[in-house]
């Protein structure tokens, strides 16, 4: 592969360090900034391989800046976004201005280098014309959705997806005690095991990928992980969340097993929770002694 040259533009600090080094780890190399204007001069005088940048609305209009991006970019380079939450018009904008994919930044990293990987391998480029014109239609399933969640009838019996992801945690829940999940902590890592599952779920379905946050809320309802109002609050606390130790040992954890349980049905039993639960309790026990 050799030492290609990344830009990457991720406002949070934390966040951008812990990317800069996966990414150095994997063998590239990386330009990375936290200001965006920052990253357009990177790529000014750069020409990257990829360029990764997570929109903050607060600091930019996202669709004006890619638009500005992939003019300095031309028509070669692929760009993808780094973004906690989205609409569906947010998506068809950045598509129609030139952005070639997004991720989730509540997800674990692994996806993110995975994608890097794609977008850097061998002689691959952007996004066709015609593949571009797909995403954009697969829009009308995803507003589906949305409309669904808005009307609060997204749910297992109207969803395959919901159905699917609720019955894989509610497994693997089975495994651990049915006290696992009353303190902070625990909720954390049940919350990243979710986000875990789900993140997997949107890698080959582009439906879950844009409504992410719908399939999320409505997961954590149905399997009883969280109320309401406990939602709303993590989800407030979103950046500070999905840094923290349990949270990502656990979304880490979550798509690997979700995947053995697609593909073997019961006979594949998810441990990962009880696991966690026996090392809450063993932090717990020598804290106490």
């Amino acid at each position: 592969m050799g030492r290609q040259l990344l830009v990457l533009t991720v406002p949070d600090e934390p966040q951008r360090k812990a990317l800069h080094k996966r990414l150095r780890r994997l063998g590239f190399f990386v330009l990375s900034t936290t200001e965006p204007n920052q990253g357009l001069s990177l790529i000014v005088n750069n020409v990257p391989r990829l360029f990764v940048l997570e929109p903050r609305p607060e600091a930019m209009d996202a669709a004006d800046f890619g638009r500005r991006a992939r003019d300095l970019l031309g028509e070669r380079v692929p760009m993808i976004y780094f973004t906690a939450s989205f609409s569906i018009d947010d998506f068809e904008q950045w598509l129609s201005v030139g952005v070639d994919d997004f991720l989730l930044k509540a997800g674990p990293l692994n996806p993110l280098t995975e994608r890097v990987r794609f977008w850097t391998r061998g002689s691959h480029r952007r996004l066709p014309g015609a593949v571009r014109h797909q995403m954009l239609m697969a829009m009308d399933g995803a507003r589906t959705v949305a409309n669904l969640a808005a009307q609060g009838r997204l749910s297992s019996e109207t969803d395959d997806n919901v159905a699917e992801i609720s019955a894989f945690v509610g497994s693997a829940r089975d495994y651990a005690s049915d006290y696992f999940g009353r303190t902070v902590i625990e909720k954390l890592g049940l919350l990243g095991y979710v986000v875990g599952a789900v993140e997997h779920c949107s890698r080959t379905n582009l439906k879950v990928k844009v409504c992410f946050g719908d399939y999320l809320r409505i997961v954590l309802l149905e399997t009883g992980i969280l109320t309401r109002i406990e939602i709303e609050q993590m989800l407030a606390n979103w950046d500070e969340l999905i840094n923290s130790g349990p949270f990502r040992s656990a979304s880490e954890s979550a798509g690997p097993e979700f995947a053995q349980w697609l593909s073997e049905g019961e006979r594949f039993r998810p441990r990962f929770l009880a696991s966690l639960e026996r090392r809450f309790r063993e932090v717990g026990e020598a804290a106490a002694g």
